[in-house]
């Protein structure tokens, strides 16, 4: 294994455990949280993050730049350009968290009246929001630390440092749910453990990288055209992400009812709990793709995208068959079955597209990596406009469940058109991309589904014990496949490769050697 590909498991390993991290603390506290706040709480508490959601649009997509410039100019060993991004972009969030501030104070004081707290909440909050404001105003300058460090590929210190502020966060919400808190002592203590996560992040930073510097004398007209010219694209795909993914709850509590939001929360967040964990195993291409850029090395990029697509599908393919599969029985005992009864159709439809939108978060990460992000931010608008007349239009008749199907038809569309666009861009033939990396695992995936439908068809698993049972007695059996099927094709493949290589001994060398690079090319 070489450098490059080791460093990428490790990267990836660190990023996956550090957000593993996260969905254990979610899986352990949203119960609590739940029974502990209650539901209208616990609506108001899903709102207010949804809302500040939006707020993060501030971010501008500097923070993607960072990621992708400083690992251009490290890649090459500038470190005058490096440091005129840096000082470019803290400049660019530092008015940026100002304005985000200010505006939600404003918020606080005069648009809060129209989401229909309840009045005996609305003070709680009015408090919250502006907390939780505060936080975000003073962690986008801070913000530029975390992207110095994915930039340089520092997952592992990253990780460390996030899980480090998860766990003190945790055990203060254990301490304010148990002394009866309300909305407004979590707030408080999400703002401490917020601070000291990205004071510790610039720490790390300057510890890798003790020659950045800022200064206003390398602020420059140049670097920032170059940052925004980067930046509008990915900030226009993080607004369409936020209308597709972030508007739920509030089109909930405009067209039905804040009590809703929580059955529709919790599956909403069971599904992207699955995308981020797989999320942060791609999320370490960005800056690979854009150091093999800068080196011109485009058939290790084109590599990259068919087998990182294969090994995501690996992973991603019994997450989605036990979502749809198990979710009902998980969501019954995790929380409770009349809960699970309200919750589960949402949690059905809005994990179908799983497969599809996390293969293609390995093309969305290439994308980023080369800049090619113009088509593909276009392309998000139009997911996130259709996305809100449809949860729009099908919320009355349908209830959440029309909600969960005006985000799920859409993306399922896009992600069909990223993927063409991508395997276009990168001159990769879409039925190769297709055979190469989608065939094996959606095959046992379905042997999957079928295994887990025959052991559950009469009987649900009603206890931890049998639902981790047959969980673990599916995924063993599918892992087992999956490991079989990969060394059986890397095998043949490679044999393959050794016999062209004695047949075309005989002949003429210009054949020869088209014959063995189109089969190198496979064996790749």
């Amino acid at each position: 294994m070489d450098c490059r590909k080791r460093k990428l498991l490790i990267n990836a390993a660190a990023n996956w455990v550090g957000f593993a991290a996260q969905m254990l603390a979610a899986f352990l506290l949203s119960p609590i949280l739940v029974h502990g706040l209650g539901a209208p709480r616990y609506g108001i508490w899903s709102l207010v993050e949804s809302i500040l959601a939006y707020l993060l649009l501030f971010d501008l997509g500097v923070a993607a730049s960072v990621v992708r410039y400083v690992a251009r100019f490290e890649a090459v060993e500038d470190r005058d350009g490096l440091n005129r991004v840096f000082s470019t972009s803290l400049c660019i969030f530092a008015v940026a968290g100002l304005v985000a501030g200010l505006l939600t104070a404003g918020m606080a004081f005069t648009g809060i009246q129209l989401l229909h707290i309840p009045a005996e909440l609305f003070d709680e909050a009015r408090g919250m929001f502006l907390l939780l404001g505060l936080n975000l105003a003073i962690g986008l300058p801070l913000g530029v630390f975390p992207a110095v460090l994915d930039g340089l590929e520092r997952y592992p210190a990253k990780a460390l440092v996030r899980t480090a502020a998860l766990v003190l966060r945790s055990i203060l919400f254990l301490v304010i749910v148990r002394a009866r808190g309300g909305l407004l002592e979590l707030a408080w203590a999400i703002t401490a453990c917020n601070i000291l996560e990205h004071v510790a992040l610039a720490a790390a930073a300057w510890w890798y990288l003790p020659q950045v510097r800022f200064s206003f004398s390398l602020i420059d007209r140049g670097t920032f055209r170059a940052i925004r010219g980067y930046s509008f694209d990915a900030f226009v795909a993080m607004v369409a992400g936020r209308v597709s993914f972030q508007t739920d709850a509030i089109v909930i509590s405009a067209f039905l009812a804040p009590q809703f939001i929580a059955f529709f929360a919790v599956a909403g967040r069971l599904v992207e709990y699955a995308k981020n964990s797989l999320r942060a195993l791609t999320a370490v291409l960005t800056p690979a793709v854009s150091a093999l850029e800068a080196q011109g090395d485009e058939r290790s990029i084109q590599s990259m995208l068919v087998h990182s697509t294969r090994y995501v599908l690996w992973l991603v393919m019994p997450i989605q068959v036990g979502l749809l599969i198990l979710g009902k029985p998980f969501l019954a005992r995790w929380i409770d079955p009349e809960f699970a009864e309200r919750t589960y159709p949402t949690l059905a439809i809005l994990s179908g597209p799983l497969a599809l939108a996390l293969s293609q978060s390995v093309s969305a990460r290439i994308l980023y990596g080369t800049g090619r992000l113009r088509w593909f931010s276009r392309a998000l608008i139009v997911e996130a406009i259709v996305n809100l007349l449809l949860s729009v239009a099908l919320a009355q008749p349908l209830g959440i469940e029309g909600v969960a199907l005006g985000t799920a038809l859409p993306n399922v569309l896009v992600n069909i058109a990223v993927m063409g666009y991508v395997c276009r861009s990168l001159g990769v033939g879409i039925t190769k991309y297709l055979r190469r990396a989608f065939v094996g695992p959606l095959l046992v995936g379905a042997l999957l589904a079928v295994f887990w439908l025959a052991i559950t068809w009469r009987d649900a698993p009603r206890t931890w014990i049998a639902l981790g049972t047959t969980g673990t007695l599916g995924l063993t059996a599918y892992a087992v496949l999956a490991i079989i099927t990969e060394l059986r094709l890397k095998r043949i493949v490679t044999r393959l490769y050794a016999h062209m290589r004695k047949l075309t001994s005989h002949l003429p060398p210009q054949t020869a050697q088209v014959g063995s690079r189109l089969l190198h090319e496979e064996a790749e």
